[in-house]
């Protein structure tokens, strides 16, 4: 990676101080200020092939083909929902106002990379739905079919005219930009995606021919063995991928993605219960065809919620069990486009070959399910978005300065409106895209100096605006406990125990992170060099957040998934320029002997790192399945209530709230919802010496005995008795001895049932006695 100026380019993998060129040094005084020597300290600047193999910037070809295949989903989806075919057409349409509408805005911006073009479209796509969205809620005009007829007719223009011009282009010969593989390269690159591609394939085939509820055992006793097959070949096309020195993309994108992929096939369900809080916003918006910004804090920050109505509304996905659909398949979509985004801010900084190893430290590193439906992967795609269009200039060859300056306000533009995307969608996550900017403009890795402005101010704004709904959430003593903020979540204390595979599903994922980090800080140290403090600073940038927030006693996972990009990076800065790539190689005069023994010997070291980090990653994705999942049947079941429920209800689960998919419907803040956290807690015995009708009499009299406006309802669900196994709140066997009494208490009538859950309500002539 190189820093240059003027007169004098050096690298900045070799650093070791700081180098200004004479004519900077001429100017300067001879007792230079700290600030002095700052500025004259030259920023970032974008790789060239002088600095071994880059990103070629996108030939027309390509771009004619996906201005093509993004105009497609539009007249096949409506002759699919003219014909009949409506869940087709729903589909295609909801594919159109996403890529379609991202590649049509980014259809209108040159010289950008294939893998900058996917980004920036998918994240432009993503803004473009907030914006309409947000538009139309805000104002209270809902129209969302008028605005998609318009929308599509603008968006269609776009893409017919960069039809045009890319043919044009093609036509009249204009040579490609690509890079010159050596002989040989093209089909072992082929070779590799197609294992990839066959691995992911047979995965998700085996994953759809088992689809059932989740089992105690997780996926992984769940799914047959043609899907460890699939999953072997994808570290097999790693492997082949280094011994063939070619580019790893494709089974780094397979292996981030396939976990997820066959999560959503086996169970057809969001693989996070808090999904059903998300969706229940949307259901609010298709409902009133407007936001409360008096309401909640999701009402206050609800550009993914607004734009996913929007897309519901359009297609005809509004329904539940359309909403659903999305949640389920909305992690499928935005992982590999999450893990592109990484690997384009680390091509910032490493060659290609290595930054995609970066890319591969985020995907496997990442075992939390943290690109569930949520605000905060939505945020966290645009902020990792931003970063990449900021880090370092992009290729201006041959440019006057007039066409300079507008590229310059061209991204800085657009930066500007993603951080406001990120702004109106997720409360955290604008800071965490500031303090990341901040250290790298401490570190004058990028310019100018204001560019974290460009987050702080939306995000301080916002926050004002909306200020009477996060001052609850706002507590003086979380101010400067950083220890305090940072400690995981704590759960109630109870007589069993916690289940071996919790701790296993959160230790493990730690411990190969706390490798990582290892390897991150002695990487620092051996460099020493600007470049590398200044990735170790954004990497800590994070903590920044514990400073004045536990945010719900999640923080520390927050500052966990905002840090992994920068480890990543400094991961794979350990590995030699060049590692793996046979352009590099060549363009370095090396023979097979030298690769043999210098490079190419760590070959071994990565391929077996990689494939313990794939058994690490979908053990931690999926060992918890039992207990995360959210069944249909009990999404089915919280709505009955809600549905039903007069103003003021309140539905008790037997139970962790957190196992609830509580608040689904346009009536959420209407009802309450209540668990045993908050009334007398968990059983203290377990086994023979636990009496489950005497624990639901003391549960339905405190319930009877406290002021409710409405009336109360009593929820019990698989989900319930496998998350207070799995965390030690109680025994999957005492559960079920408990939902027994339940069945046969005088005290509780049956008002809704699915295959998973159950709903009682009180008696009404004990609650005439509250």
């Amino acid at each position: 990676m190189t820093i240059t100026s003027d007169q004098t380019p050096h690298t900045l993998e070799s650093e070791t101080e700081t180098r200004v060129s004479p004519a900077v040094r001429e100017q300067l005084p001879s007792r230079r200020t700290l600030r002095d020597r700052w500025c004259a300290l030259e920023p970032l600047t974008r790789r060239t092939a002088a600095d071994g193999p880059t990103d070629a910037v996108m030939d027309p070809t390509s771009r004619l083909l996906a201005a093509l295949l993004s105009l497609v989903p539009l007249p096949l989806g409506l002759l699919a929902r003219a014909t009949g075919a409506g869940t087709l057409g729903s589909v295609l349409l909801a594919v159109f106002m996403t890529v379609g509408f991202g590649v049509a805005v980014v259809s209108l911006v040159p010289r950008l990379t294939r893998l900058g073009f996917v980004v920036y479209a998918a994240a432009s796509g993503l803004a473009v739905t907030s914006a309409v969205g947000y538009a139309m809620a805000l104002t209270g005009l809902w129209y969302p079919r008028v605005a998609f007829a318009v929308a599509a007719v603008a968006a269609a223009a776009l893409l017919v005219r960069a039809v045009v011009v890319e043919a044009r282009r093609v036509s009249a010969g204009r040579p490609r930009t690509a890079h010159h593989r050596p002989a040989g390269a093209t089909r072992d690159l082929a070779v590799v995606g197609a294992l990839a591609g066959l691995g992911t394939v047979l995965a998700a085939v085996d994953a759809a021919t088992h689809a059932t509820l989740p089992q105690p055992s997780g996926l992984l006793g769940t799914v047959g063995p043609l899907w460890y097959v699939g999953y072997a070949l994808i570290a097999v096309s790693f492997v082949v991928a280094l011994l063939r020195r070619v580019l790893v993309a494709a089974p780094v994108l397979a292996a981030g993605t396939v976990v997820i992929l066959s999560q959503a096939l086996l169970y057809e369900a969001p693989t996070v219960m808090a999904a059903a809080r998300h969706i229940g916003i949307e259901q609010y918006v298709l409902g009133f065809g407007r936001l409360d910004l008096a309401g909640d804090i999701y009402q206050g920050w609800a550009g993914l919620f607004v734009g996913g109505a929007w897309i519901a509304a359009s297609t005809g996905l509004g329904s539940l069990s359309g909403l659903l659909g999305i949640a389920t398949w909305w992690p499928v979509v935005i992982t590999p486009i999450t893990v592109a985004a990484v690997r384009l801010l680390a091509g910032r900084f490493l060659d290609p070959q290595r930054a995609w190893i970066a890319a591969a430290v985020f995907a496997l590193g990442d075992a939390v399910n943290s690109t569930y439906f949520s605000p905060q992967a939505y945020g966290f795609l645009l902020a990792i978005t931003v970063l990449a269009l900021l880090v370092a200039p992009p290729a201006t060859d041959g440019l006057d300065e007039r066409a300079l300056r507008r590229v310059r306000l061209t991204r800085w533009g657009v930066a500007l409106g993603l951080s406001v995307a990120v702004t109106v969608t997720h409360q955290i996550s604008p800071f965490m895209l500031a303090f990341a900017l901040i250290a790298l403009v401490a570190f004058r890795l990028v310019k100018p100096w204001w560019l974290p402005l460009l987050a702080i101010v939306p995000a301080i704004g916002w926050a004002g605006f909306n200020w009477r709904l996060i001052a609850r959430y706002i507590n003086i003593g979380d101010l400067g406990a950083v220890l305090a903020n940072i400690a995981p979540p704590e759960h109630p204390v109870s007589a069993a125990p916690v289940a071996a595979v919790t701790r296993l599903a959160f230790y493990v994922p730690a411990a190969a992170l706390v490798v990582f980090g290892i390897v991150a800080l002695v990487t620092v140290l051996q460099r020493r060099d600007r470049l590398h403090w200044g990735l170790a600073f954004a990497f800590v940038s994070p903590v920044g957040l514990a400073f004045g927030t536990n945010y719900g006693q999640e923080g520390v996972f927050r500052i966990v998934l905002f840090a992994a990009p920068w480890l990543g990076v400094l991961v794979a800065a350990a590995l030699p320029t060049g590692f793996g790539s046979l352009v590099a190689e060549r363009a370095a005069g090396l023979g097979r002997r030298a690769v043999r023994t210098g490079a190419a010997a760590l070959a071994p070291v990565i391929a077996l790192g990689f494939a313990a980090m794939m058994a690490v990653n979908v053990y931690g994705q999926t060992g918890l399945d039992w207990a995360r999942i959210l069944r249909p049947g009990d999404a089915q079941v919280t709505s009955i209530y809600e549905q039903r429920a007069v103003f003021g209800s309140m539905l008790f689960s037997l139970g962790t709230k957190n196992a609830t998919p509580a608040r689904i419907t346009d009536r959420y803040d209407q009802v309450d919802y209540s668990s045993r956290v908050r009334v007398d807690g968990f059983p203290t015995t377990t086994g023979s010496a636990y009496d489950p009708v005497a624990d639901l009499n003391q549960v339905t009299y405190t319930l009877q005995s406290t002021p409710i406006r409405g009336d109360v309802y009593l929820y019990v669900s698989d989900s319930i008795g496998g998350y207070d196994d799995r965390y030690g709140l109680q025994t999957w066997n005492d559960y079920q001895r408990l939902r027994a009494a339940v069945a046969d208490s005088p005290y509780w009538v049956e008002v809704g049932r699915s295959d998973t859950a159950r709903l009682y309500e009180l008696k009404r002539d004990l609650q005439a006695d509250r």
